[in-house]
């Protein structure tokens, strides 16, 4: 395990969750790290249940990192998203120019507009550097997201969808608010709404 310093944001954990497991915004906001500006669609993908939580698989066109002056190139990744209520996330990558590794995030609330969030990642042994290279590329793409995820208004957690437009690529980061807003209501957790 390799982790990342302590993230301190001022925003509220389960913002920071659903930043993590937002699709839509990998090509835009991660312009520069590993996303890919040239694919700005998102294919759709099915949100499963799973005893406490969530998981959601896609594949994503991600830019492999420029190395040594050599262009980035296109990594087809399939991304598997694993949620554990109320405020845990599992990133699964499996590349096709890499081997596959995991970032695990927990987010502990510090108030309703607060959090500091434990982020770590396990590795293939015969990754050398990962390490350097982990915490480099990481905390560049979460200092990407914290900027994101801190302009948003309210930063508390809201408990609905008011004043918000989502298109369906966002069908994770709705789940996942619908299922904690469930649970803060003591409400029993529904399946997904499949349209």
């Amino acid at each position: 395990m390799v982790p990342l310093p302590l993230l301190d944001w001022d925003v509220s954990a389960g913002r920071m969750l659903e930043i993590v497991l937002d699709v839509a915004h990998l090509s835009w906001v991660h312009d520069g790290t590993f996303g890919n500006p040239a694919q700005t669609e998102v294919p759709a993908y099915a949100v499963e249940p799973l005893p406490g939580g969530l998981r959601a698989q896609i594949r994503y066109p991600a830019l492999s990192p420029s190395i040594d002056g050599v262009p980035p190139r296109v990594d087809r990744t399939t991304l598997t998203y694993e949620v554990t209520f109320p405020f845990t996330a599992r990133l699964h990558f499996k590349p096709t120019l890499f081997y596959t590794h995991a970032v695990y995030a927990v987010a502990s609330p510090v108030s309703e507009v607060k959090m500091r969030c434990f982020y770590f990642a396990s590795y293939h042994p015969k990754i050398r550097n990962f390490a350097d290279m982990f915490v480099k590329s990481e905390l560049a793409i979460l200092e990407q997201d914290r900027r994101v995820a801190e302009a948003q208004s309210p930063k508390a957690h809201p408990l609905d969808f008011a004043g918000e437009v989502h298109v369906k690529a966002d069908l994770l980061p709705i789940e996942y608010r619908r299922a904690v807003a469930a649970l803060r209501r003591g409400q029993p957790l529904a399946g997904p709404v499949m349209e």
